[in-house]
C-alpha cells in the first residue's frame, strides 16, 4: 500500500467521550485469519459498541480494498449507530501477509454485554 490514512487526535477525542467500558487488542496477524484473531474475541463486545477505532500497520503487498472488506467485516458485527474509524500506516519491514492490527472497542455497557 503506498498511502497513509494516519489517526490523529480528535480522532481519539471523538472515540473516548463514550460512556462504558473500552477493550482492545494489538496483533499481528496473518490476513487469512483476521476474523478469527480480531472478529472471534471481540464479538460481544462489537455487538455493545458505541465507538471503534482500527489502526493498520500493513506492508506493500496490503492493499486498501484488503483493509476496506476488514473494515466491512467490523461494520457489520456492529450496532448501525456505531462510529467507525480507521487508519493505515505503511510499514515497509513487516513480513508478507502480515499485517498490524490495533483495535479500540468504547463504549460497550457491561449490562447489554452479560445479556
Amino acid at each position: 500500500m503506498d498511502s497513509e490514512l494516519e489517526l490523529d487526535i480528535g480522532d481519539y477525542n471523538s472515540f473516548l467521550k463514550h460512556i462504558g467500558d473500552i477493550k482492545g487488542c494489538v496483533k499481528n496477524i496473518d490476513k487469512e485469519t483476521f476474523y478469527e484473531s480480531i472478529i472471534e474475541p471481540y464479538k460481544n463486545d462489537l455487538k455493545n459498541a458505541k465507538a471503534v477505532l482500527v489502526e493498520f500497520e500493513v506492508g506493500r503487498e496490503v492493499s486498501l480494498f484488503e483493509i476496506n472488506e476488514f473494515m466491512t467485516i467490523i461494520h457489520d458485527c456492529c450496532p448501525s449507530d456505531t462510529s467507525l474509524v480507521f487508519g493505515t500506516s505503511d510499514k515497509y519491514n513487516i513480513s508478507i501477509n502480515i499485517i498490524v492490527c490495533k483495535i479500540l472497542i468504547s463504549g460497550i455497557s457491561l449490562i447489554n454485554n452479560k445479556l
